[in-house]
């Protein structure tokens, strides 16, 4: 497990080394704070700290998680997969295109497996 921190009046977390380099492990569940600036969640990973981007699904679409305060979201098949071998992570509140700051750090808890 990890933790990410979301800083105040920012949308995107410091980017977390997870390790995840055995074949099929996976981000499985995401463990929301108490309180939650209403947005959905989205992803980037990289093979570096330095070279992360946003992450697609197979169709082109921004791979996207709806999530809440107080939450324990266990990932679906299609959110899933496209973490899986995930070796750099940050977590980014709201989308690419429409990013929303958070009013406060927010410490978001990622379970793999």
């Amino acid at each position: 497990m990890a933790q990410f921190t979301i800083a105040a009046s920012a949308s995107l977390s410091d980017t977390i080394d997870l390790g995840c380099t055995q074949t099929n492990e996976r981000v499985v569940a995401i463990i929301m704070p108490a309180a939650w600036t209403a947005a959905s969640m989205t992803f980037q990973r990289g093979i570096s700290s330095s070279a992360i981007a946003n992450v697609y699904d197979d169709a082109g679409n921004e791979v996207t998680l709806t999530v809440d305060a107080s939450r324990h979201v266990v990932l679906d098949n299609d959110v899933s997969k496209n973490l899986t071998n995930v070796r750099f992570l940050a977590i980014r509140s709201g989308t690419s295109g429409s990013a929303v700051n958070q009013g406060a750090q927010r410490l978001i808890e990622v379970v793999t497996g």
